[in-house]
């Protein structure tokens, strides 16, 4: 599916439902509850429900592209992504091989 591609891409991703101004408050419950749990997995995503033909919910849809872009595209020094990896095993210590624990060094 093409959620699927985008993810496996490593891509940004901004997820719009259009036809909102259609639904009832019941429907908008339901597809809301099943957004939830069926894409539980995309969490950082943005998630905005849109009329097209009204243009109601396109405004900020639109800046949440540009900080999906902006986020994508930032480049991180291997400095930093080895001080978080360093953070993140003195919170949670990798698994033991044997008897040895497994060593990160570098994130990059």
């Amino acid at each position: 599916n093409l959620l699927g591609f985008a993810l496996e891409a490593g891509r940004a991703l901004v997820i719009a439902l259009n036809k909102w101004d259609g639904m009832t408050p019941g429907e908008r419950d339901f597809v809301k509850i099943e957004l939830e749990r069926r894409l539980f997995f995309v969490d950082f995503a943005d998630i905005h429900f849109i009329s097209a033909m009204h243009g109601t919910g396109v405004g900020n849809l639109y800046q949440s592209v540009q900080n999906s872009f902006k986020s994508a595209v930032t480049r991180w020094p291997t400095s930093r992504l080895t001080q978080i990896l360093e953070d993140a095993v003195s919170e949670h210590a990798p698994p033991m091989v044997g008897s040895r624990r497994i060593k990160l060094r570098y994130a990059h």
